[in-house]
């Protein structure tokens, strides 16, 4: 009865399976506790009820008697992945991940008699779902259902082993790695991708994310939101001189267009307007720095890909890149060119700005501080104003001159501090033991020397921020701007640094 009675049941399976997995030592003693608890009704209904534990529980207890059609019946991805990311919203997640296999192709084999019995394994923040074992056979067809996942941040990953199943330990056959970040908002077709870590091999699948979102009610909204997934094929209405613009990256292994989040498309597109050489993401996009001439590429520590900027007339799209094949993928501007390829991608309104017309040449308009569904609010309701003003704080690195902003934390207590006319504010030991005085100059000071600081005010969120600095010593902020010696320094705001003036009040 206590068995019986035991809950969570779903994650109680989960956690077997996976110990099933990872330790050999202790597989005899798990599948006879599945078995044992198998023979509860309650059990067996909660294993039929999830493809991913139907899968794992039918390769160890071989008498459940479990339906193996639902991985065959007819989907609609994209209301599956719609109506997860509304039960999302309700627990707090940022959105839902969907992963549905497909097939391997010309996996390696890793038996010494007859081939690899694989099976594919999902995990995204600790939870893990997989397919089931297909024996002896090195071009499985999963045709698995969904698998399903709420994430809690942007900066989570998604990992994919493909494994062979043995009696002592399972077999690595290759493995894929996404970050939730760089995963399109819209289920396209299935595509094969390179597996990492072996000799060769593919993996055939689909993957997608939505943000969390509310339930529509009639027409699409309910008390002024809107769902963050837009129908494939039905654009959103817009002016007859509208237009978006969207910043995206091409896969170099799988030729996939990539979009960039919307924060990242401010900064991305506020350098573009001021001409900056280079913008740097941050630790957060995994250290890219995206160079925008001659010609814009996005780098990191383990590659470079090409990067696409687009302006589009409705604002899901869709985007379309020609793209070609040499050592790996890049963009082409030969559309006929023999191995020219064309991909395609429809947007959600989490990947476009609304372009401000007067602000051409001057940087993203203001209102491209706002999400797309809040600047369709703002033009229904004249009385609700954009911010005018936001502030960031940064400090000047004394050896490179370079501009190093303050975390919206630390701006806001620097900001209240200065705004109550306070001498000095203190960081403390969570930010390098720093003391800010704030007068007469603003300066930074730790046990390793100081820096000068600046409370600059921007139009818009992204900046720029621009200061003068000059080099005695070292590098400091210029007392004026027509000093001798004088050079100017510009960088845009990382996102989610800046703060609005009222955030202190």
């Amino acid at each position: 009865d206590l068995l019986d009675q035991l809950e969570p049941k779903a994650f109680i399976l989960e956690f077997l399976l996976d110990i099933y997995e990872r330790k050999s030592k202790f597989r005899s003693r798990v599948s006879a506790l599945l078995t044992r608890l198998l023979s509860f009704d309650s059990w067996r209904s909660v294993a039929k009820s999830d493809p991913s534990l139907q899968a794992g529980v039918r390769d160890l207890v071989v008498d459940l008697d479990a339906p193996q059609t639902a991985a065959k019946q007819a989907r609609d991805p994209a209301n599956d992945l719609k109506r997860a990311a509304m039960n999302a919203a309700s627990s707090g997640a940022v959105g839902v991940v969907y992963v549905r296999i497909i097939a391997g192709h010309n996996l390696i084999n890793t038996d010494s008699t007859g081939c690899s019995d694989p099976y594919v394994r999902v995990a995204v923040e600790g939870r893990t779902k997989r397919t089931e074992v297909i024996t002896d056979n090195l071009n499985p067809c999963w045709d698995a259902a969904p698998f399903l996942f709420e994430v809690s941040a942007l900066d989570k990953a998604v990992r994919i082993d493909v494994m062979d199943r043995d009696f002592m330990k399972d077999d690595a056959l290759g493995h894929l790695e996404f970050a939730v970040a760089r995963i399109p908002t819209t289920v396209t077709r299935p595509m094969r991708h390179r597996l990492n870590g072996a000799a060769h091999g593919e993996l055939e699948m689909e993957m997608a994310f939505a943000h969390a979102a509310s339930a529509p009610s009639d027409g699409g909204t309910k008390n002024g939101s809107r769902p963050s997934i837009i129908p494939k094929g039905k654009p959103t209405a817009g002016g007859a001189n509208d237009r978006w613009v969207t910043w995206l990256s091409v896969d170099p292994r799988s030729s996939r267009l990539d979009p960039y989040p919307l924060d990242y498309i401010r900064l991305l597109e506020t350098a573009w307007h001021a001409g900056d050489n280079k913008v740097d993401l941050g630790a957060a996009f995994f250290g890219a720095s995206v160079q925008m001439n001659p010609k814009m590429l996005q780098r990191t520590v383990k590659g470079s890909r090409d990067v696409l900027r687009s302006e589009l007339t409705t604002p899901n799209g869709p985007v379309k890149a020609h793209v070609i094949k040499g050592k790996d993928w890049r963009l082409t501007g030969e559309t006929s060119a023999s191995g020219v390829e064309v991909r395609e991608l429809e947007l959600s309104p989490e990947q476009v700005l609304k372009i401000d017309p007067t602000a051409v040449g001057q940087g993203p308009s203001q209102s491209a501080s706002f999400p797309m569904d809040q600047q369709e609010d703002v033009a229904a309701n004249p009385e609700m104003t954009l911010p005018q003003k936001w502030v960031t704080w940064v400090s000047v690195e004394p050896r490179t001159s370079s501009l190093q902003f303050y975390p919206a934390e630390v701006a806001r207590k620097l900001e209240a501090a200065w705004s109550a006319g306070e001498a000095a504010v203190d960081l403390g030991k969570t930010f390098h033991g720093a003391k800010v005085q704030l007068r007469p100059k603003i300066m930074q000071r730790t046990a390793n020397g100081s820096r000068d600081v600046c409370r600059l005010q921007i139009d818009t969120q992204s900046g720029p921020a621009v200061v003068n600095v000059v080099k005695d010593k070292d590098w400091r902020v210029a007392p004026a701007a027509g000093a001798n010696g004088v050079e100017q320094r510009h960088a845009s705001v990382p996102p989610k640094v800046a703060i609005l003036k009222t955030d202190s009040i």
